[in-house]
């Protein structure tokens, strides 16, 4: 596996947001604001993800401009106003920079990471959505962005292929048409019918094996997210809305990580009970509005839990970007490493 920087994380994730921006700006009738906004991320994405040289020696070369010409001059036309015309320009000067061979190779690749990143976000948001009793704003945002993440991953053509064959039509029919019952504002029913529909698309056992593992790493990146956005809560003087958001990334990650039935049996084991009740006490107080009491009472419940498992967690965060650096500092790295000796697992 590739092992990249903080930065090319960082040009990923614009990159994945522009992709979204501009796939939405599409779908919503050639959208000005969201086809602009789409494009100023792909391509600061890009600068961050290959170098701003790199990216300029690529747009660049002699025997590139007519493409690039097409390209850019079409971000330019968006821009201004003139959306369909520019996204016509921008594709066909797509097409020309990126049709040599390895070229589209590595752009699959990019699109394939992009997409585990969109398929997650809509993971996120239809998970939030359901919290947030049916909110149909966020459950929409989730449909689209799961199967747009879902087409990016497969590929269009295959993506077409899994839901429409024969075999699959009732299945199909059930999923995409609760995705549909959701976007015209009927949340409740239209999750009914994507879950049964979503049950019957994925009852075969590889395909089971396949879901669970890209749940797994989905439950990964969530759980990330739910730590940063926990530690940047606090650093703004115990923010309550991020601090809310951790929270419900954090225990939402580790249910997908872990699975829901082993979620529930680590937190209500009978000699975790005190254990649990401090954590998810706190988890509580904090979405009530009462940040600083909930996150003390949090980090002693997980102190209490999780002080077995202290060396894999230890050795998770320093994956994370931002977090896995400030965890490697000269003196917040010894006392890490001297907690997580102290803890080891039984």
């Amino acid at each position: 596996m590739i092992s990249l920087t903080d930065s090319q994380k960082i040009g990923m994730g614009l990159t994945g947001f522009g992709v979204f921006f501009l796939f939405f700006g599409m779908i919503l009738f050639f959208d000005k604001a969201l086809l602009a906004i789409g494009n100023i991320l792909f391509v600061a994405g890009l600068s961050f993800v290959i170098g701003l040289e790199r990216t300029f020696r690529f747009f660049f070369q002699r025997h590139k401009m007519k493409a690039t010409g097409f390209f850019l001059g079409g971000v330019f036309v968006v821009l201004i106003g003139w959306p369909i015309v520019g996204v016509v320009l921008e594709v066909y000067g797509f097409f020309l920079l990126f049709r040599n061979a390895a070229l589209i190779k590595a752009v699959v690749v990019f699109l394939t990471e992009i997409g585990m990143g969109l398929t997650g976000f809509g993971v996120f948001f239809l998970f939030f959505g359901m919290i947030l009793f049916f909110d149909k704003a966020l459950l929409a945002i989730g449909n689209i962005l799961f199967v747009a993440g879902l087409s990016f991953v497969i590929g269009l053509e295959r993506t077409f292929r899994f839901f429409f064959q024969r075999h699959k039509m009732k299945a199909t029919g059930f999923f995409l048409g609760g995705v549909f019952v959701v976007l015209i504002g009927w949340p409740i029913v239209g999750v009914v019918l994507e879950v049964y529909g979503f049950f019957l698309l994925f009852r075969n056992a590889a395909l089971i094996k396949a879901v669970v593992v890209f749940l797994t790493e989905i439950g990964m990146g969530l759980t990330g997210f739910g730590v940063f956005f926990l530690f940047f809560g606090m650093i703004l003087f115990f923010d309550k809305a991020l601090l809310a958001i951790g929270n419900i990334l954090f225990v939402a990650g580790l249910s997908f990580v872990i699975g829901l039935e082993r979620t529930f049996r680590f937190f209500f084991q009978r000699h975790k009970m005190k254990a649990t009740g401090f954590f998810l006490g706190g988890v509580f107080v904090v979405l009530i509005g009462w940040p600083i009491v909930g996150v003390v009472l949090e980090v002693y419940g997980f102190f209490l839990l999780f002080r077995g498992f202290f060396p894999v967690a230890v050795g998770f965060i320093r994956r994370v970007p931002i977090l896995g650096s400030l965890l490697n500092l000269p003196g917040i790295s010894g006392l890490v490493d001297k907690v997580g000796e102290s803890n080891t697992m039984v």
